[in-house]
């Protein structure tokens, strides 16, 4: 399986790095690329938070790939994000080829603002870049006793639609975070791709030389079902549940793209290394404060006592434990905030090449 378990399984040689190093390593890189310590951090945090998750797609191996599109001017670090449309509870952003975390970050600050007034809003964004994942966006919320919902065009077409094997979607992925009581440390937090998994696990596979991913993942560019990460890579992913989510992904594209002109379907330039077009990705975003609709405190105690019935179900033969979203990652988080975050070998080497590339000292 490509999971969070195969990932420390499956990659020889992983070696644990303070997440304090790894935050520092990308700190001062942005701060050498002029951005203000606030946005150096903002960026240092959305990668290495990710990594503490338990999200190895979406971490620190997404690090050198940013570094190469900034170095090519692919992306604009510096681009000035601007509001186009503001009314009482919804906003259109133009993010003018920013770095995507930015872009973002600012977009659910509005978001939550406007809900605090509102009760609800919703924030639309276009010409952004790809912005990690959905959950570091929704968490924002939670801080206010929000909860807080993100969706996104996925970064390049690499999704089959249900019945077909043309490349004609994102995989779209979209995140909810619902805060919860003082029985549970974690809270909710759903954050999922369209696909049946993340293109950013097919791509930690292909680098790490994993030798097979289930095939049931994806197919080849001929529409044959394979267990190759560089034919899956290069072929197309399939959604997950069918039809299902073929058909969320729709959902998903329309909002984060269609209703914020941003670029869908064949106007879509993937993320290609070699091309210069800007990506013109789309999000949709927004909060809902739950004290327009019922106090917090019972809103809190409701949600402790779904949760406790959900546990209290019969477990199968071999589960330990019933889960809810975003329980596992609190308890990887807990975890590599002692131990360290684990990093594979080629990825280590990319990080190491990037600070020697800019002068940066390093520790590990």
């Amino acid at each position: 399986m490509v999971t969070k378990k195969s990932y420390l399984n499956n990659t020889k040689k992983l070696e644990r790095i303070p997440e304090k190093e790894l935050r520092n390593v990308c700190f001062k890189f942005f701060q050498k690329m002029s951005l203000s310590n606030v946005n150096a951090k903002i960026i240092s945090d959305t990668l290495i938070d990710n990594d503490l998750r338990g999200v190895y797609s979406h971490g620190i191996m997404r690090f050198p790939t940013l570094v190469r599109n900034i170095e090519r001017k692919k992306i604009n670090p510096k681009a000035e994000i601007n509001i186009v449309k503001d009314f009482k509870s919804t906003a259109l952003i133009d993010g003018n080829n920013g770095i995507g975390q930015l872009i973002s970050c600012k977009a659910m600050d509005i978001a939550i603002k406007k809900a605090k007034f509102y009760g609800v809003s919703a924030v639309g964004v276009f010409h952004s870049n790809h912005s990690n994942s959905m959950a570091t966006y929704c968490m924002k919320a939670l801080k206010k006793d929000m909860i807080g919902f993100y969706m996104s065009t996925g970064s390049s077409n690499i999704m089959a639609p249900y019945g077909g094997y043309d490349a004609k979607l994102g995989n779209n992925p979209f995140g909810i975070a619902i805060p919860t009581g003082s029985m549970w440390k974690f809270p909710i937090v759903l954050d999922m791709a369209c696909s049946k998994r993340a293109m950013g696990w097919i791509m930690l596979a292909l680098k790490e030389g994993w030798k097979n991913i289930p095939k049931n993942f994806a197919l080849d560019d001929r529409g044959n079902p394979t267990t190759d990460p560089k034919e899956a890579y290069n072929g197309t992913l399939l959604p997950f549940g069918e039809y299902k989510g073929y058909s969320i992904a729709i959902i998903v594209g329309v909002l984060g793209s269609v209703l914020t002109s941003a670029a869908i379907g064949e106007d879509f330039n993937n993320l290609d290394e070699e091309s210069m077009s800007e990506q013109n990705i789309g999000h949709f975003m927004g909060a809902i404060d739950i004290g327009k609709f019922i106090q917090i405190d019972d809103f809190k105690k409701r949600i402790d006592k779904f949760i406790m019935y959900l546990k209290s179900s019969r477990k199968l033969k071999n589960v330990k434990k019933i889960y809810v979203p975003g329980e596992k990652e609190y308890e990887t988080y807990e975890e590599n905030i002692i131990k360290g975050i684990p990093i594979a070998p080629v990825t280590l080497e990319s990080i190491k090449e990037v600070a020697n590339n800019y002068s940066i000292k390093i520790n590990f």
